[in-house]
């Protein structure tokens, strides 16, 4: 009876065993059964061993149809350029290049801005630059119709309040010192920042940021300064609901709206800029695009660009985008904790910078090209702080934004001298890496869920958001309404396939989180 009763058991046990795709590292090597259990497996729990996910290690996944059918893309663009090369230039040159089985490049429509861009006139009234990225070119074609007294009323509206030229100029003002916060409110605010904003971009390295402000809040290292403390102090505020949350008053730089919460923090911060250029760190780099950012989520496009454009400045001079291996001298004697903050901080801010050059569709302050810097690799240290997969999420947005970067240099370059077909014969490649890059990416990462309770963490929404993104602006120019004939252009295809994903995305991110909660950049 006993027997047959613990028989009966283990068969009930086999039973509700859980099935994981990924084992941990341990439990691999020792050809043990692994729960997939995180951040710790109930194995390593028991033996008391170090418990390691690889994210990368997984590789039974099929290639899907979407990377089948961008090979064949590829390798039709290849066979076509061999076919080029052979035929002599007269009357045998075909009128056009054939893509995609689409119609020939000669007889396709494709207005002359489409990679140019132009002059345009702002909602202030101020002259800019649109790009051909740019979410602003729909201005373009407006722009003929605005007179100069309308510009001139719109001008002395303008958010930037800038004087007009020819005015007496006034003594400029201190700002407003910030408050003096509790050190429950502070570490709400900067919780808030790190979870919805800094692990989108790998921007700041919590552990050791936290480590130095403790060990001395009013020096600068690599990983602080009090320049980047109210910085992300005005980031966390942005994510306070006023409704709900308790918000103090003086935590705004007009104290009777609260729209302007956080801004006492930022306008101090720009103040405290004056402290940083005679003797930058690489904490400068880090505040400078973290203020870029915070910009960018309040429309302010300008003064977003030119911190970026300092923050890439800078790391330039500092050679961010160039390894250990490049130095001269050799790298012995360097810590690996700076190796890794160079590293870090470079990314953070070149996918600060891509991202950007798409949004406002300028050029990017640094090419893919120049770039010979290892993508971060995977800390399992960090990997399961809060919000999970957040080191996995940085890998992984580095490799990414180094495709669009590749993007923005071969198709959308802005030399009016570059054939249409040059452009053209970039993109099979680029949605090849694109494919391969989403076939990579570990289940954990994936948004592909439609059910609210499953949703992940806005981290993984952003990360999906911004491949869709990258995806339907590399086919956005050579997407056709109405196709020639029965079949459907893969540019058109894609484009439509990945606007479909975002709307889904969007409900997802705001059904389970809120639209509070996203990343600036994914706000516009």
């Amino acid at each position: 009876m006993e027997s047959g009763a613990t028989t009966e058991d283990k068969s009930q046990l086999k039973k509700k065993a859980k099935r994981t795709s990924t084992a941990c590292e341990a439990c691999r090597r020792k050809r043990a059964k692994c729960d997939g259990a995180k951040p710790t497996c109930r194995t390593c729990t028991a033996t008391g061993a170090q418990c390691v996910y690889d994210m990368s290690s997984d590789k039974r996944k099929p290639f899907t149809r979407d990377v089948v059918q961008a090979m064949q893309l590829r390798i039709d663009s290849l066979e076509s350029e061999l076919a080029q090369m052979h035929l002599e230039r007269g009357s045998d040159m075909p009128a056009g290049i054939q893509f995609y089985g689409g119609p020939s490049l000669a007889t396709r429509n494709i207005p002359i801005d489409t990679f140019q861009g132009g002059l345009a006139l702002n909602v202030d009234g101020e002259l800019r630059f649109a790009g051909p990225t740019s979410s602003y070119r729909a201005v373009l074609a407006d722009s003929s119709r605005l007179e100069v007294s309308n510009v001139e009323a719109a001008r002395a509206n303008s958010l930037t309040r800038a004087p007009i030229p020819g005015a007496v100029p006034k003594d400029p003002a201190l700002p407003r010192r910030p408050p003096e916060l509790s050190l429950e409110f502070r570490n709400l605010l900067l919780r808030l920042a790190f979870e919805y904003t800094l692990s989108q971009f790998g921007l700041v390295h919590e552990r050791r940021f936290y480590r130095d402000l403790n060990a001395s809040p009013y020096h600068r290292t690599p990983n602080y300064s009090p320049f980047l403390l109210n910085v992300l102090l005005g980031i966390g505020s942005r994510f306070i609901n006023p409704a709900i949350d308790d918000c103090p008053a003086d935590i705004c730089s007009d104290i009777t709206d609260v729209n302007t919460r956080g801004d006492v923090f930022i306008n101090w911060a720009r103040y405290l800029i004056d402290q940083e250029w005679y003797h930058p760190d690489l904490s400068t780099v880090t505040a400078l695009t973290c203020l870029s950012l915070y910009l960018a989520g309040r429309g302010l496009d300008g003064p977003c660009w030119m911190y970026g454009g300092q923050a890439m400045r800078l790391t330039e001079d500092f050679g961010l985008h160039l390894g250990l291996h490049r130095l001269a001298m050799g790298s012995g004697g360097i810590r690996d904790e700076l190796v890794s903050a160079r590293r870090d901080t470079f990314f953070a801010a070149f996918q600060t910078d891509v991202i950007l050059s798409m949004y406002i569709g300028l050029t990017g302050n640094m090419t893919y090209d120049v770039v010979d810097q290892p993508c971060p690799p995977i800390d399992h240290e960090i990997e399961f702080d809060v919000p999970m997969y957040r080191s996995s999420a940085f890998h992984n947005a580095s490799k990414l934004i180094l495709i669009a970067s590749k993007m923005m240099t071969s198709v959308y370059a802005l030399k009016p001298n570059i054939a249409l077909a040059s452009r053209q014969a970039a993109v099979p490649e680029l949605h090849l890496q694109l494919e391969n890059w989403y076939h990579d990416l570990a289940s954990p990462l994936r948004a592909s869920t439609t059910v609210v309770s499953k949703a992940p963490h806005p981290l993984i929404i952003g990360l999906n958001l911004l491949y869709h993104t990258i995806m339907i602006t590399l086919h956005r120019p050579f997407f056709r309404r109405v196709a020639p004939d029965s079949s459907v252009s893969v540019s058109t295809e894609k484009c439509l396939s990945s606007a479909k994903h975002v709307v889904r995305l969007v409900k997802l991110q705001k059904e389970a989180h809120s639209l509070r909660y996203v990343a600036p950049m994914f706000q516009q």
